[in-house]
């Protein structure tokens, strides 16, 4: 956990120093007025049905690896998969790659929706996917990003402050699995330790996922989700 715990504050540390830059809450971060809400029909991506599909995803995967994780606990502390948990497994691992390939898609289609309605995207359409593969940067441009789409859906008033909810799901999925370079020194030494890690990462992951299930339905179901509002009822 002491590995985990630094990998939050060197976020934590960069987001305060992005804050009191202005990065994050500078008006000027906005985009022009006369570009805001110009949005073309072919521009607009559809986001609420793949958002259903992406939140009963993101819940079966939470269900499969905490049914994983008490099978894997009550095999005398080893690590060892046994035939009567491997159809477990094999569920687990195809629920979770069906999940990254959905929020994958999700994503870029909220950061292109993002982009007319008022908010300045930092980043270009193609790291809402190189953002989380290319070392190193996954640390921050995948919150960077989601902290765009998340200030774009809001109203310009709400839009300068801190983007909590953002931010949790940031730090709990940092605390999932904190990178390699971080955790080498805090390699579990027995079983008994390797057990207790897998439990800890998987309340991190279970938080992540439910912060996240909360921030695909708000978007989704916000402005970067319906192309206009005031035609589609209230999205809320």
């Amino acid at each position: 956990m002491i590995s985990a715990a630094v990998t939050v504050i060197v976020f934590l540390v960069w987001l305060r120093r992005a804050r009191i830059g202005g990065v994050l809450t500078d008006g000027t971060s906005a985009m022009p007025a006369d570009r805001a809400g110009d949005i073309q029909p072919r521009e607009f991506m559809p986001l609420r049905t793949l958002a259903d599909a992406l939140i009963v995803l993101l819940a079966s995967t939470i269900g499969l690896t905490g049914a994983e994780r008490i099978f894997v606990s009550q095999r005398d502390l080893t690590w060892e998969i046994g035939t009567h948990t491997q159809p477990l497994v094999v569920l687990s691992v195809i629920s979770a790659a069906a999940t990254v390939v959905v929020f994958l898609v999700w994503f870029r289609r909220a950061r292109i929706n993002a982009e007319h309605l008022g908010w300045r995207q930092r980043r270009a359409r193609g790291w809402a996917f190189w953002g989380w593969v290319v070392p190193i940067v996954n640390l921050w441009i995948p919150f960077q990003i989601m902290g765009d789409i998340w200030r774009a859906g809001v109203p310009p008033a709400q839009r300068s402050g801190t983007a909590w909810l953002p931010v949790s799901w940031w730090v709990c999925w940092l605390l999932t699995a904190p990178p390699l370079w971080i955790r080498i020194g805090s390699l579990p030494r027995s079983a008994a330790d390797g057990l207790t890690h897998g439990w800890l990462s998987f309340v991190f992951f279970a938080l992540a996922g439910l912060a996240l299930i909360t921030i695909v339905r708000t978007v989704s179901n916000g402005p970067v989700g319906i192309p206009d509002p005031m035609t589609n009822g209230n999205p809320f």
